[in-house]
């Protein structure tokens, strides 16, 4: 289980939007969770130490949302709204604290039984990664103008550039030769990536 932070003693309380912290807590739980199979697919610790820190921005934004909450009820009914927002916001970080989980794997060195790999191979949506060739059409090219998502319904999660790792890349993201793209998907739209990015195909 990934270990218990108090996080009362680390992060100080800033006045913020709960929709806000909400939106971001989703957006890093779901991210958590495709890195944390990434780093086991890949065997690659560095993937697994960026979920790791990944959970501690989880505990800061769970402490703030629940100072936030406590400081907006002034009713019963107040109260009652805002406990289906507690109960978001901790389901939220239970998904990341699993993902800690899965990240540990790695981290620890733990023996891995090939029936995982399998698993991971064959579920519906995989995760793979592909070297942007100077060949590509992608290279100079933004995500928004690649359209990969509507398209071939492929979603860059991470982009490898020399010894850094940019996560959940924005639409305006310029992929350049050399970049190792890792993407979620079907097997047809991986497919489809890897030819692209290889410099095979020119269309999509």
């Amino acid at each position: 289980m990934a270990k218990r932070r108090k996080v009362s003693k680390l992060f100080k309380y800033k006045p913020v939007s709960v929709k806000d912290l909400l939106v971001e807590m989703k957006d890093i739980s779901e991210l958590m969770v495709d890195l944390a199979y990434s780093s086991i697919l890949f065997k690659n610790k560095e993937i697994a130490e960026d979920v790791t820190e990944l959970e501690t921005r989880m505990d800061e934004l769970n402490y703030r949302i629940r100072i936030t909450a406590m400081l907006a009820a002034r009713s019963v009914e107040d109260a009652e709204r805002i406990s289906a927002v507690l109960q978001f916001a901790s389901a939220s970080e239970k998904i990341s604290n699993a993902a800690g989980d899965l990240s540990n794997i790695i981290l620890r060195d733990m023996k891995i039984h090939p029936v995982i790999y399998e698993a991971l191979e064959d579920a519906e949506e995989r995760i793979e990664k592909y070297e942007v060739s100077t060949k590509s059409k992608l290279s100079h090219m933004t995500l928004k103008k690649a359209e990969l998502g509507s398209k071939i319904g492929t979603y860059i999660i991470a982009v490898k550039r020399g010894e850094s790792i940019k996560y959940n890349p924005s639409k305006g993201f310029v992929i350049k030769d050399g970049d190792i793209l890792i993407a979620r998907g079907s097997t047809t739209g991986l497919e489809i990536l890897k030819g692209i990015c290889t410099g095979v195909r020119t269309k999509w």
